[in-house]
C-alpha cells in the first residue's frame, strides 16, 4: 500500500509524537508498504526508500505555522493519492488521525485543574479559547478533524484519551483503537540500573534517604505543586526523604523553590536539569511519582516502572489504566491532595514493601511492551487502511 504520514517537524528530540513517528514508519517499510511523509523538515534516520515531501510552513506564531502546515497538507493530499494517509498530530483531511494527547477540550479542563490554588485563574484557564488565537487555531483544527462525515479512524495512546475524544466529538467506538505507547524495556532494567545506583545517590548526595523522583517539561501540568506540597506535609512526619525534580532548567524552577522555602521543605527538595539520561535519574531513585493533571498517556511512568521502581500517579495519566492499585504502584483521585499523596508514599518507607512493589511494576511494564500484540501500531494502521480501501470501493 501507498501510505502518507503528516507530521509537522519529524525531529525524535522534540518529544514522544516523533518518536512514535518514525517508529511507525520504520515498521511499515519493513512490512513492505511504500511510504510517504509529508512534513516541515528531517532530523530522524529514515529508511533509505522513504519518499519525503517537504510542506513549506509561513508565519512567525507557532498557531500560524501549524495552520499552514495542515493547509499545506490538505493542498497536496488533494492532489495526491494513497491507500491511506495517517496523521501522527493535527490535520483535517487525513484518513487516520494518531492522537498523541487527549481531546483539545479535555486539555483545557486539564489546564484549568492545575489551578487548583487559585479559583479565578482556574475560571480564566477555561475562557482562554475565547481570547487565545492559538488555543482557538488549536481547536478549530481538531474540530474540523472529528466533525466531517465520516470522521478519521482515531487511533489514541490510551483508553481515557478515547474517551475523551468519544464524549466530545461522539465517535463510534468502532473508528477508534487504543494502542498504548512503546519503550525499548531493555534500557531500563533493574539489573542495569543497579550497578549505576551507588555512584548516583552519591552525585545526589543521598545515602539512606527514600528518594522521590519526578521527570518531567511542563512542571504545572505535570504537578509539580503538589508535589511540593507533599513534601511540606510529609516534612512533618519524617525528614529522612529527597524529592529529586528532575526537568526544566533554573529560571523555570525559581517559583518552586520558593514554594518549597514557604513550606519549610527546601532542604528536602531537589531541583535538577536534564543533563544525565534518565536511566541515572531511575538509578538514584525509590519512588517516582507523577501528580500531572491531564497526560494522555506517561511514557516516562512506563520507564520507571521498567526501572523497577514504585509508581504513584494520577488518575488524569493515561498509564493509570495499567496499574493495579496497591500491587504494582499508585493512583491518586486527586492530584492536588497532598495528604492524600502522602499517604501513598509513608509505606513505600518500608525497604521490602518497596521491593515488591517494584519488582511487580517491572513485570507489569515488561508485559505490556514485550508480550502484547495489540501495542503492534503498524498492525493496527494496516487494519484500518484495509477498511477505508473497502469502504471506498464499495462506495464508487
Amino acid at each position: 500500500m501507498r501510505i502518507a504520514i503528516t507530521i509537522e517537524k519529524l525531529d525524535t528530540r522534540r518529544g514522544g509524537a516523533e518518536v512514535n513517528a518514525v517508529r511507525l514508519i520504520h515498521q511499515l517499510v519493513a512490512r513492505g508498504h511504500e511510504v510517504h511523509v509529508l512534513t516541515e523538515s528531517v532530523a530522524a534516520e529514515l529508511p533509505a526508500n522513504v519518499q519525503v515531501h517537504p510542506i513549506p510552513v509561513r508565519g512567525s506564531f507557532v498557531s500560524l505555522r501549524q495552520w499552514s502546515f495542515t493547509n499545506g497538507v490538505a493542498r497536496f493530499l488533494q492532489e495526491h493519492s494513497f491507500d491511506a494517509t495517517v496523521a501522527c498530530q493535527r490535520g483535517y483531511v487525513e484518513d487516520i488521525v494518531w492522537a498523541q494527547d487527549i481531546s483539545y477540550p479535555g486539555t483545557v479542563a486539564g489546564a484549568a485543574r492545575s489551578y487548583y490554588y487559585s479559583p479565578w485563574r482556574q475560571a480564566l484557564r477555561r475562557l482562554q479559547p475565547c481570547f487565545s488565537f492559538k488555543a482557538w487555531t488549536y481547536g478549530r483544527i481538531e474540530r474540523r478533524q472529528f466533525t466531517r462525515r465520516p470522521p478519521p479512524y482515531l487511533i489514541t495512546v490510551s483508553h481515557m484519551a478515547a474517551r475523551s475524544f468519544e464524549q466530545d466529538y461522539h465517535l463510534s467506538a468502532d473508528r477508534i483503537r487504543v494502542v498504548h505507547n512503546q519503550i525499548d524495556a531493555q534500557r531500563f532494567s533493574p539489573e542495569s540500573l543497579r550497578v549505576k545506583r551507588p555512584a548516583a545517590r552519591e552525585a545526589l548526595g543521598v545515602r539512606d534517604e527514600l528518594v522521590i523522583l519526578f521527570v518531567g517539561q511542563n512542571f504545572r501540568r505535570k504537578g509539580v505543586r503538589p508535589l511540593i506540597e507533599t513534601a511540606g506535609l510529609l516534612r512533618k512526619k519524617r525528614a529522612d526523604f529527597r524529592v529529586v525534580i528532575v526537568g526544566l532548567g533554573q529560571r523555570q524552577a525559581a517559583p518552586y523553590e520558593r514554594l518549597a522555602r514557604q513550606l519549610g521543605c527546601a532542604e528536602q527538595v531537589t531541583f535538577r536539569s536534564e543533563s544525565r539520561q534518565v536511566q541515572e535519574w531511575f538509578a538514584a531513585a525509590d519512588v517516582f511519582c507523577l501528580p500531572s493533571f491531564y497526560d494522555s498517556f506517561g511514557m516516562v511512568v512506563l520507564e520507571a516502572m521498567t526501572a523497577g521502581l514504585p509508581v504513584i500517579i494520577s488518575q488524569y495519566c493515561g498509564v493509570a489504566e495499567l496499574i493495579h492499585p496497591g500491587v504494582d504502584g499508585f493512583v491518586v483521585e486527586r492530584p492536588h491532595d497532598a495528604a492524600e499523596i502522602v499517604s501513598q508514599i509513608l509505606p513505600l518507607f518500608d525497604r521490602q514493601q518497596r521491593a515488591q512493589i517494584g519488582a511487580a511494576a517491572n513485570a507489569t511494564a515488561r508485559k505490556v511492551c514485550e508480550a502484547n500484540t495489540g501495542n503492534d501500531i503498524a498492525s493496527v494502521v494496516e487494519e484500518l487502511a484495509t477498511r477505508k480501501s473497502r469502504q471506498t470501493s464499495a462506495a464508487s
